[in-house]
């Protein structure tokens, strides 16, 4: 279930501004990287992964997922593009379990 009150705090700090996240991508695949007290009571998919800070939301779905939700309540973002040319660190990380 979404938490609609922090999203609304969320959204009116960041009108204005211009939330700047990491898109990281490998030969295979891409993901987002949210800190995890942004993530709004979202549930994701098993293609997601985390570590003790971070969210690493699988481009598919669970990215656009996230996007929607907050470009709906009026957060703008820009992207900081990070590829790697193997198997990215991502892969080795704890599945996300909701």
């Amino acid at each position: 279930m979404v938490k609609t009150l922090e999203l609304e705090r969320f959204s009116k700090w960041a009108e204005d501004k211009i939330i700047s996240l990491d898109f990281i991508s490998d030969p295979a695949h891409g993901w987002i990287k949210i800190p995890k007290n942004l993530v709004f009571g979202l549930e994701f998919s098993q293609f997601s992964y985390q570590d003790k800070k971070y969210y690493y939301l699988e481009e598919d779905c669970d990215a656009s997922k996230y996007l929607d939700l907050i470009h709906g309540a009026g957060v703008k973002t820009e992207f900081n593009e990070i590829t790697y040319n193997e198997d990215c660190f991502i892969r080795e990380l704890e599945i996300l379990q909701n």
